[in-house]
């Protein structure tokens, strides 16, 4: 090396290194001044009852900083000030020029988890915690980034006055009371990093002490706030225990059970906008019942839009039309055709005059084909014969199922030949084709509530759509109101150390709950886990309020005057009548209530045109079909005090079975009202 070169390289790296220094020193006062831009807008939502934490450090880190924590109404936003000069938005990822942000966007998801571990005690939902990318230079509007929303600083006010409110002013202090010592001030930075570098004047400096915000757009911004209707308390804050479930890390899948009221589809729509706001994949979140998903979908999106966009809510029987449709595979359902090949089997072969010994409605063998041949998938006799007919009380003989048998094979046939095909069938060719290509459709997480309402079909055609993804199974046995019945092992699934019971009813009051309760006391279930409980069970109940209203009428007409007078009452007492329920046992008694409403001038909408919207209807429909959802007040007309009658030639033991469903089923009904509960009965 010649003389004087270690010299000059010392020189040239001290000079770059001089370079890099100045880069820093000039990117932090860029930063400082949009923070200082920021602040100056945030400063506007102090008048409107905002709490507002500036250039904090995160929960338990002295490094990593947040320039802005805004407590506010809508809930918890963590801001970060940002000036870049190129920014764009494409398929959901946030590029600078030509650069992929998503690091960028996983920090802010990572903070985001840091705060709700934070403020997990408080009960408040992760969904209720935000974070946005603010840009001082750009004029953009709010656009969802999963749980991040990028947006132009000049418009972030009127976003943030327009969000509906989600915390009350005593919960909002408390929140940010917690972070206020959760996430101290950031300590001064060194005083090298704070060196003044001479830059150029920014064309929006001159224009800094200028109104930030128009009076006409804060006032438009409050009056969509007040327009929009508040999310319910639920939907922000639940217990503890049950948030924890909501951010939980499980390796397997998972089952959430519990009595009737105790939060299991509340945690499970909040798990489900958990993690679709952090999956690339989308989240499945489904049912048996077909009317279910629709409503969740409405509870989603008002939990979080950004979120929800990335959930399907679909029902089994939607799922598989949809693998066979992915399949190029075509499928007719008639089930008229399916009815008239059942019957004319049960004629041409022995069924009529072998089965009939046991249980002589034909009626009650349609339901073991369905729910327990095709309900199990199973294929051969020698499966059946030895089958262990779980939720079947009729008592039916190893040796006489050969004629049961018989039955199922020519109605399968009949069917084949007329081009149709059942619900059943659906599922099993739906099963098979996944099986054949597993990656037909793929989820991040697939969320199956009431489980127990499913056959062992639809619940291993579900997790087999979870596959490597997780699988979160939620339900009560005691809500079951189908035929027959299985176990998860049966269905390949082992949730061994990862279940949870939840024992605290939120929904009900305490008299709803114990009027609902003797129903079913003296019964016995499954529940999927093969364990047998009892019909009363130990359930923590923390609310009270009025004993039900239960009303003997003279004849049906005095029931439907006395109906409409107390849904008149409850309407002039402030419930919506959107928060009303009319419920009924059988599907041909919804029209007759819907038509004695409509007579009274009272608007309704029936539970299968229900889309969980608000609307001033009176919602009417069957107990079966309430499943899932509440109401304010719900009325059940048409109650007899005895139990329905044993049917011509039932036996005593399908007569028992039948009685169990029924049972559960104004259980269902009575577990749906959250204030209120009238019980209207007719005599004899």
């Amino acid at each position: 090396m010649a003389a004087g070169d270690s010299a000059r390289d010392e020189a040239d790296r001290l000079r770059e290194y001089a370079r890099a220094i100045e880069q820093r020193a000039n990117n932090f006062l860029i930063a400082a001044e949009s923070e200082k831009t920021l602040s100056k807008y945030l400063k506007e939502l102090v008048q409107f009852g905002w709490r507002i934490l500036e250039d904090r450090e995160w929960p338990n880190s002295s490094r990593a900083n947040i320039d802005f924590i805004a407590v506010g109404p809508p809930g918890v936003l963590v801001i970060d000030a940002k000036e870049w000069a190129d920014v764009t938005i494409a398929d959901g990822t946030l590029y600078r020029g030509d650069a992929d942000e998503t690091e960028t966007v996983r920090k802010q998801v990572t903070l985001i988890d840091r705060l709700a571990d934070q403020l997990a005690d408080h009960g408040l939902v992760p969904s209720a915690i935000e974070s946005v990318l603010a840009f001082t230079n750009q004029d953009m509007k709010a656009t969802p980034i999963g749980p991040i929303t990028a947006i132009g600083a000049h418009r972030l006010i009127g976003w943030l006055l327009s969000r509906p409110r989600r915390l009350a002013d005593d919960r909002l202090h408390e929140i940010a009371d917690d972070l206020e010592l959760s996430c101290p001030p950031k300590a001064p930075l060194s005083l090298l990093t704070r060196a003044k570098v001479p830059r150029k004047p920014r064309a929006q400096d001159a224009q800094l002490d200028e109104p930030l915000i128009g009076f006409d757009e804060v006032e438009g911004a409050l009056n969509e706030a007040l327009l929009a209707k508040p999310i319910e308390d639920w939907m922000t804050f639940i217990h503890p225990e049950q948030n924890r479930l909501v951010r939980a890390q499980w390796n397997g899948p998972y089952r959430i059970r519990g009595p009737a009221g105790t939060g299991k589809t509340v945690v499970g729509l909040h798990r489900a906008v958990y993690l679709a706001q952090r999956s690339d994949l989308p989240v499945l979140f489904t049912s048996f019942v077909k009317t279910l998903p629709r409503v969740q979908a409405a509870l989603a999106r008002r939990m979080s839009v950004a979120g929800a966009a990335n959930i399907e809510f679909a029902s089994a029987h939607q799922l598989a039309y949809r693998v066979l449709e992915a399949a190029g595979l075509d499928v007719v359902i008639d089930i008229d055709a399916c009815s008239g090949a059942f019957d004319q089997a049960w004629q041409e072969t022995a069924a009529a005059t072998r089965l009939t010994q046991y249980e002589p409605r034909p009626e009650y063998w349609r339901e073991e084909i369905d729910y327990v041949i095709k309900g199990r998938g199973i294929l051969d006799f020698e499966a059946y014969r030895d089958l262990d007919r779980v939720g079947r009380k009729t008592t039916f003989p190893r040796e006489s199922r050969e004629a049961l048998w018989a039955l199922y094979c020519r109605y399968g046939e009949l069917i084949s030949e007329a081009g149709v095909c059942d619900f059943n069938d659906l599922l099993l060719n739906a099963l098979d084709v996944l099986d054949a290509e597993p990656t037909l459709l793929q989820y991040g997480a697939v969320i199956v509530d009431e489980v127990q309402d499913l056959t062992l079909t639809g619940l291993r055609f579900l997790s087999t759509l979870a596959r490597d993804g997780q699988l979160l199974l939620i339900g009560d046995g005691q809500q079951s109101v189908y035929p027959g019945g299985f176990n998860l092992i049966e269905a390949g699934i082992n949730i061994t150390g990862r279940s949870t019971v939840l024992k605290v009813n939120y929904r009900n009051t305490a008299e709803i709950l114990e009027r609902a309760t003797r129903e079913v006391a003296g019964d016995r279930f499954s529940d999927l886990e093969g364990l047998i409980e009892h019909g009363r069970r130990q359930v923590d109940v923390s609310r009270s309020g009025n004993p039900p209203l239960e009303f003997l009428a003279s004849s049906q007409a005095h029931l439907e005057e006395r109906l409409v007078d107390q849904i008149a009452r409850s309407r002039d007492a402030g419930i919506p009548l959107g928060d009303m329920a009319v419920l009924v046992a059988y599907v041909a008694e919804v029209g007759r209530y819907r038509r004695i409403l409509r007579t009274a001038g009272i608007p309704s909408v029936e539970l299968t045109a229900y889309d969980g919207t608000t609307q001033d209807r009176v919602k009417v429909g069957t107990f079966k079909r309430a499943k899932g959802l509440d109401f304010k007040y719900v009325l059940m007309p048409g109650l007899r005090h005895h139990p329905p009658r044993q049917r011509t030639s039932e036996t005593d033991s399908s007569y028992t079975e039948r009685l169990e469903r029924f049972r559960r089923e104004l259980f269902v009904g009575m577990t749906r009202a959250r204030d209120g509960l009238w019980l209207g009965y007719l005599p004899g």
